[in-house]
């Protein structure tokens, strides 16, 4: 079955040289300074005092979940949704550069038995995950559901990708110049598509 992985220019090359898509936070948990209140849901005092302080924030319920490579069925259209941008420092001539990685830009499909995926609402719904958490999630989400999510809990190796591109000009990401490996395979990407 063909499912659709995303991830950003600057984890292409690393991603390509390992050779699979590898595991990452499931998210079944909220982070540990996330609670529910009457009021909605805020952060934890802890949290805010560590902010206040430039204390590094530490989330105890990272990785608590089991690690699993996110996919999606059907493929993104338009902008990325919230939930795959991340802020992040560029250095430059020394100085480091606020900015944002889009990590819905690049779109690995992948071919896998159907079985070995499940769909994320069943997942989030086995492990117990809170509704008012779900909905957080959604919302950063844009226009896809909990629904429309699938995880996989093992790697997936590239004998199961089937095409590499940048989603912003549909070209190989690849070959595009975005990575610097040019001894990638594209035999086994060619054969996985039969």
């Amino acid at each position: 079955m063909i499912f659709y992985h995303y991830t950003c220019l600057e984890h292409l090359e690393k991603i390509v040289d390992s050779g699979y898509l590898k595991l990452c936070e499931s998210n079944i948990y909220p982070p540990s300074y996330v609670i529910e209140t009457e009021n909605g849901v805020g952060v934890t005092d802890e949290y805010l005092e560590a902010k206040k302080a430039g204390q590094p924030i530490v989330d105890e319920n990272a990785m608590k979940g089991p690690p699993v490579v996110w996919l999606y069925r059907k493929p993104l259209t338009g902008k990325g949704p919230d939930m795959l941008q991340s802020e992040g420092v560029m250095p430059v001539d020394g100085r480091l550069f606020p900015v944002t990685i889009d990590k819905s830009r690049v779109e690995i499909s992948v071919n896998i038995p159907a079985e070995d995926a499940q769909r994320a609402d069943k997942f989030f719904r086995k492990h117990k995950t809170p509704e008012w958490w779900l909905r957080i999630l959604e919302k950063a989400a844009g226009s896809s559901k909990v629904r429309d999510w699938y995880v996989i809990e093992r790697i997936i190796p590239s004998e199961e990708w089937l095409e590499i591109k940048d989603r912003y000009n549909n070209k190989d990401a690849i070959k595009q110049g975005n990575s610097a490996n040019r001894e990638f395979n594209y035999e086994n990407i060619s054969s996985n598509r039969k």
